[in-house]
């Protein structure tokens, strides 16, 4: 078990930021579910649902788009232009790292999704856009708070992973339960 008290001040940002974006979140898709007037009760089936959640992907595959410019625009005008000369930036680096991460979450992101808008109905797929939104804030603030200190990367992961962690679980349940 973790030690709260033993933490050093890198840990201790790193947990305060999970927290914060445990609740950020949480607080998030509450608010936007009940309090926003989204309506997409014509989506009947499946099929339309699925493909309104691939729709919705736009969002995560933006982010995606803007790590890939960004690498592509640092490259060109740096001597990391040759990827095998090992001359990036810390900068650079930050972005490359930005860009992996964010390959990794996408794809588990919209795989999540899309399982998930199988499930839902016409009532509930408006979970779909929320948490898009969501994700595209999340990859923003991994994005800037890793540029301006690497620990203050955590409040976007945890705004970006818990929610699709959340959807995984739900997914495998409904997956092994229906």
């Amino acid at each position: 078990m973790v030690n709260l008290v033993r933490l050093n001040p890198e840990q201790k940002i790193v947990v305060s930021s999970a927290v914060v974006a445990l609740v950020f979140s949480t607080t998030f898709v509450t608010v936007a579910y009940h309090f926003f007037p989204l309506n997409f009760l014509g989506l009947e089936t499946p099929v339309e649902r699925l493909i309104f959640a691939l729709r919705w992907q736009i969002i995560p595959a933006l982010m995606l788009f803007a790590g890939v410019a960004t690498v592509g625009n640092y490259r060109f005008v740096s001597p990391a232009i040759n990827p095998l000369a090992k001359a990036e930036s810390e900068q650079m680096q930050v972005h490359l790292r930005y860009l992996s991460n964010t390959l990794e979450q996408v794809i588990l992101f919209a795989i999540a999704s899309l399982i998930c808008a199988t499930f839902l109905d016409g009532e509930t797929i408006k979970l779909i856009p929320i948490l898009s939104v969501l994700f595209g804030a999340g990859r923003i603030l991994f994005w800037l708070g890793y540029l301006q200190q690497p620990m203050y990367r955590a409040l976007g992961m945890g705004i970006t992973l818990y929610p699709t962690a959340l959807m995984l679980f739900w997914d495998a349940y409904q997956v092994f339960t229906h």
